[in-house]
């Protein structure tokens, strides 16, 4: 198997077991999913999501607090920001293995190197880009995977909305969460992007 296989392998049952794993009693009033990506220590070397989620009852009990309901229905900022799993880092040897595998791949030495100098850290900062777009993609292919094989609906009862995003909101995440959801899951979401609400 290929690193990026086993890669996406492992991932997917890491996130099939952490959305097993939240209680019903909670799962019922759970109306979105949270994949926060960053990379690690601002390293493109180590693209990671953090999977959560948000509650009905969190995003009322928020609303006071943010311009209206729509604000902390749908901005992070105001959810609850429990990771129940992460994929990625520093620490996830198969990820590290799979970005050896890859053009993109440079060293620590070279990495170290580049910090003097200029033209090798655009190539570097190049290399990583590619690979985090690599990354991004596989976490929708992972996304859908999880509505096409049914597990958020026997969870949840019911599809609900996997939001993919940094902690700005802005047109490449946007369209990461529209690529990853089944078509009309995410019109409430848009429609508070769109509306500056996020």
């Amino acid at each position: 198997m290929k690193s990026k296989d086993l890669f996406l392998t492992q991932s997917y049952d890491k996130l099939m077991n952490a959305i097993h794993a939240i209680p019903d009693e909670v799962a019922t009033d759970i109306y979105a999913l949270s994949f926060f990506y960053y990379a690690e220590e601002d390293d493109p070397r180590f693209p990671s999501i953090e999977v959560s989620y948000n509650t009905t009852e969190q995003y009322k009990k928020e609303t006071a607090k943010a311009s209206d309901e729509t604000e902390a229905q749908w901005n992070y900022a105001f959810w609850l920001q429990e990771a129940i799993e992460k994929i990625g880092g520093a620490a996830d040897k198969s990820l590290q293995q799979w970005f050896k595998e890859t053009p993109y791949y440079y060293s620590e030495a070279e990495n170290e190197a580049a910090e003097e100098d200029d033209e090798l850290f655009d190539k570097l900062l190049e290399q990583g880009g590619n690979f985090e777009t690599e990354f991004t993609e596989s976490i929708i292919s992972l996304a859908r995977k999880l509505f096409k094989e049914n597990i958020i609906e026997k969870k949840f009862g019911k599809d609900i909305p996997i939001i993919i995003h940094e902690l700005e909101y802005y047109d490449q995440p946007v369209a990461w969460t529209q690529k990853a959801n089944k078509p009309g899951l995410i019109e409430p979401f848009i429609a508070a992007y769109e509306s500056g609400k996020l």
